[in-house]
């Protein structure tokens, strides 16, 4: 009887009480029964409501909690008791963003221009507006038209907009967008957005990766090492290796399936590391290009058993390595921020 709502967004709904037989009566009293549901007026105790006459009551629903609500509005007369049963929803408003949390662009060449694109989806049961997108400042900017759209509840729908970033100087540039709703008492949700802008030439980000402290004999998930090429013409790269006293500690997994960078083009290899061994590891990543050699320093630690929180006796855990590809054991983490070189542990 009253239209559905959202959770956080109270309504009334105006109730009619008509008097559909031939002779008046008396109203001596209105209540309604039911969770969530108020009498907010009615027609006074001694009201006479003659013959075709009708009176206003109405109800509010507080929406508070989600889901069904039931009632009842009692109508006393001076001829009995009448009861009308009055339902109301509180639906839930819910977005979902894809990609969500941190969008790392990863390495741009000055000049050049990436774009990310975004997907808006209802998750609740209930619709919501995407009413705005704030602009992140340069290099970023959002591509968005048809703002405000209606997000449908339960994925009825999606509304996309694009993030671009364009680079004018190199080094990591970040900022944040915040996407505006009407989900009631909802906070706009912010991401943020990384950009790694990278001057002509040939390019090895990030310059330096730390892979973390992890005990001995646990090999870790993947990280990305890439290998940009801003110049103008394509580039052909050999011999990608691990070099330094730890170079045991860290394995390419996964190559690039070609040997060529085309213009504005990145390759990628993806690194583990394995300690075997207590102590601050670090090592060399290095590929050689047009006579020239790209490096990027690899750091890593092993821990004891104590120092991991790894009880005598627990079963450690093992990541099985691919070096012919990218394996789904092994999950893609873009790290193109420059990384502080790791202290030696204080013994």
């Amino acid at each position: 009887m009253i239209a559905a709502t959202r959770v956080g967004e109270p309504v009334q709904q105006t109730i009619t009480l008509a008097n559909v037989g031939g002779a008046a009566t008396t109203i001596t009293g209105v209540t309604v029964d039911g969770a969530g549901l108020t009498l907010v007026s009615g027609p006074a105790a001694g009201t006479v409501l003659n013959a075709s006459e009708t009176s206003a009551v109405l109800v509010a629903f507080d929406a508070i909690a989600p889901g069904p609500a039931s009632g009842t509005l009692n109508v006393t007369t001076t001829d009995g008791l009448r009861t009308t049963p009055i339902t109301a929803t509180a639906t839930v408003a819910a977005l979902s963003l894809s990609p969500d949390g941190v969008v790392d662009f990863g390495p741009v060449c000055v000049g050049q221009l990436a774009t990310r694109s975004f997907t808006a989806r209802g998750v609740g049961d209930g619709d919501l507006l995407l009413s705005a997108i704030s602009d992140p400042g340069a290099p970023f900017a959002v591509v968005a038209t048809g703002l405000p759209a209606t997000v449908l509840a339960a994925g009825g729908n999606e509304v996309t907009f694009a993030v671009t970033a364009a680079p004018i100087a190199e080094g990591l540039r970040t900022s944040t967008l915040a996407v505006a709703t009407d989900i009631p008492g909802g906070a706009p949700r912010v991401i943020e957005v990384n950009v790694m802008g990278l001057a002509g030439g040939v390019n090895a980000t990030p310059l330096e990766l730390d892979l973390g402290s992890h005990a001995l004999d646990v090999t870790t998930s993947g990280q990305v090492l890439m290998l940009t090429n801003c110049g103008v013409d394509p580039i052909d790269f050999t011999n990608a290796r691990i070099e330094g006293v730890d170079s045991q500690s860290f394995t390419l997994v996964a190559q690039p399936t070609s040997t060529t960078i085309a213009a504005s083009s990145s390759a990628s290899w993806l690194v583990v590391f394995h300690a075997t061994s207590v102590g601050n590891k670090t090592a060399d990543f290095a590929v050689d290009h047009n006579g020239q050699t790209s490096r990027i320093v690899l750091f890593g630690e092993g821990l004891t058993d104590e120092v991991a929180g790894i009880a005598p006796g627990d079963p450690r855990s093992y990541y099985s390595c691919s070096a012919g590809g990218v394996s789904a054991l092994w999950p893609m983490v873009l790290a193109f921020a420059v990384v502080t070189r790791r202290r030696r542990r204080v013994a």
